[in-house]
């Protein structure tokens, strides 16, 4: 499904659906705002989330999480399904307001991000099914947009010089969402600098190059581990709201206590220096 995501969105006026643009082709495909909540554009797809329980519930485990994309807002993230994680169902009586989400159907299948990789033994990994080579290793150190891109400007690996920041598609590409363990990828051929996901202490977000639409001076990242994020702005208790494989966006620089981006439905954690993946278009 994502990959009929177009970031040229933005949701200018929520309450003036004609001066916004959502994020997917309407030339191609229908999209109709909701006329309730303009923001609330998410789509299921058939992916759940299996490293954890989503929120902060703890009857049955937690609560199941499947993960969608809004063309609303343009984020991924992991959505509750209506059952809690040991697959019982969420009755009213419970309590709990489960929202749904709405479907576009597809068919067919492709072998595109398939993760068939290839260890080139010189710290760069191929994956044969996009074309893409990737840096084996992590940035090793967390840093804000700017200046993740001039780290990718300046890079020189492998004897490439051609490496750049991953735009959101690419970076999402390397997801493992059928891991139960973090990080969210494949970890046989990529090294990852933070071992342990307990906190929004180790927060594993990547700074892709795709500016995100409703705030210009944001820009899209990745969760590799947990997707933080708590009740309000006045909360307390970040819980792995979103899920890892989740698609969020960050202030491109400053400090985290320059900004405010809670909703009335959740605060993420606002992390602004975070890691870094390179990638380049690998060349026969």
């Amino acid at each position: 499904m994502y990959s009929i995501a177009n970031f040229d969105g933005q949701l200018i006026k929520p309450e003036d659906e004609g001066e916004s643009k959502p994020y997917i082709d309407t030339s191609v495909f229908d999209y109709q705002y909701d006329k309730r909540l303009a923001f609330a554009g998410q789509f299921w797809s058939s992916t759940p989330y299996v490293k954890g329980a989503v929120q902060n519930f703890t009857r049955n485990g937690g609560i199941q999480g499947g993960f969608g994309f809004n063309f609303s807002d343009g984020h991924i993230k992991s959505y509750e399904t209506g059952l809690y994680f040991d697959g019982s169902e969420i009755k009213d009586s419970d309590g709990m307001f489960v929202p749904g989400c709405f479907v576009r159907a597809v068919r067919g299948t492709t072998t595109l991000y398939d993760m068939s990789y290839v260890d080139n033994k010189d710290y760069t990994v191929t994956d044969k099914s996009t074309g893409l080579m990737w840096t084996k290793n992590d940035s090793g150190q967390t840093m804000n947009w700017v200046d993740a891109l001039d780290y990718a400007d300046k890079a020189e690996i492998a004897g490439h010089s051609d490496w750049r920041l991953p735009n959101a598609k690419e970076l999402q590409s390397l997801v493992d969402y059928e891991k139960k363990t973090f990080p969210a990828i494949n970890t046989d051929f990529f090294n990852t600098t933070v071992k342990t996901f307990e906190s929004v202490n180790d927060a594993y977000y990547f700074w892709t190059s795709t500016t995100q639409g409703d705030f210009k001076w944001t820009a899209d990242y990745v969760a590799f581990g947990q997707a933080w994020s708590k009740k309000n702005s006045s909360a307390t208790e970040y819980f792995d709201w979103h899920g890892a494989g989740a698609q969020r966006s960050d202030p491109k620089s400053g400090k985290p206590s320059d900004y405010e981006l809670a909703s009335d439905m959740a605060s993420d954690y606002i992390s602004i220096n975070n890691w870094v993946r390179l990638v380049r278009d690998a060349k026969p």
